[in-house]
């Protein structure tokens, strides 16, 4: 309970009105265990939408590169096979 130390070591007037409503806040001890919770969650929620992000850009790349070099990697195994077939015989 920290927020009871520095309602007795601020000063009176204003800022012990303000520091007396925090206080007021934070010992219905639900309420920032709930607020904690929705923004972990939110935060979670944000992380896994920026790593479907990504996901989808590195898939998106990858299907390219494959779509792109797939036709010229069979050209070269395919010589690569004849001429070792053609040196073996």
């Amino acid at each position: 309970m920290q927020w009871k130390k520095i309602v007795s070591h601020h000063g009176e007037g204003k800022h012990q009105k303000a520091n007396h409503f925090k206080v007021l806040i934070f010992k219905n001890s639900k309420l920032p265990r709930l607020l904690g919770g929705v923004i972990i969650i939110l935060i979670l929620v944000h992380i896994w939408f920026l790593v479907l992000e990504v996901l989808n850009f590195i898939m998106r790349i990858m299907y390219y590169v494959l779509c792109c070099f797939i036709p010229v990697a069979r050209r070269y195994i395919f010589f690569i096979l004849t001429s070792e077939k053609i040196r073996m015989a």
